[in-house]
């Protein structure tokens, strides 16, 4: 059956940015003392910066408000998405295939929309989506559907043919738990993890160059 919806996740699956993430978070904690090892990396990355900041204010006894977290992380990183972070391998040419062939497409992300938009803007690929969406609009990271479930209802498209692009593990499991077909997208960063979700997912891709782009199914 062929897509006639697709939502992409944004960090680790359209962009090659989760090194910069990484290392703001990192940046962040290190200004305030902390030092950070492989598993403060691991919980973070399930995280939104506002589950992040109430993980800061429990785990360090950081006094910084949930407004202050965001913002101190959001500054670090608004630089990096207006100058550097770029595009992953084959996106932009897998979008134009898509939208040739009248596949309807929206972002879903965790980032903060602003941030999203400046990079989906600097680097040529804004106009393919008509609605970006973020976890802050809906009030709930990617560990519960409201992301997707709120996309799919603004590409008007079923369920059974839509797809979700993402990367993390977590996120994948919820897509899959709320009835998606997922593609998991191949994120170096985290591809350990992301062995765990190979049993449930429709396919694995590294790249989006790996894909028929002539007929866009979920079929191996």
């Amino acid at each position: 059956m062929k897509i006639k919806g697709a939502i992409f996740d944004l960090d680790g699956t359209l962009l090659d940015s989760m090194p910069f993430w990484f290392r703001a978070e990192e940046i962040y904690l290190k200004t305030r003392g902390i030092v950070c090892n492989p598993q403060i990396m691991q919980d973070l990355r399930e995280m939104t910066l506002s589950q992040a900041s109430l993980y800061f204010q429990r785990e360090f006894g950081l006094c910084e408000t949930e407004e202050e977290t965001v913002l101190a992380v959001r500054d670090l990183m608004r630089q990096e998405y207006e100058q550097s972070i770029p595009l992953k391998s084959g996106v932009k040419n897998f979008l134009t295939k898509l939208q040739q062939q009248d596949v309807k497409m929206c972002i879903a992300t965790a980032t903060d929309r602003e941030l999203a938009q400046i990079a989906l803007c600097r680097l040529g690929i804004r106009d393919y989506f008509p609605e970006v969406l973020s976890c802050w609009q809906t009030g709930a990271g990617k560990n519960r559907p409201d992301i997707y479930l709120h996309a799919l209802s603004l590409l008007e498209t079923e369920l059974s043919d839509t797809v979700v692009f993402e990367d993390a593990p977590h996120a994948i499991i919820t897509a899959k738990a709320a009835g998606f077909r997922v593609v998991a997208m191949y994120e170096e960063s985290i591809a350990v993890g992301q062995q765990s979700i190979l049993p449930i997912i429709d396919r694995y891709l590294y790249s989006f160059e790996d894909w028929d782009l002539q007929t866009p199914s979920c079929n191996p």
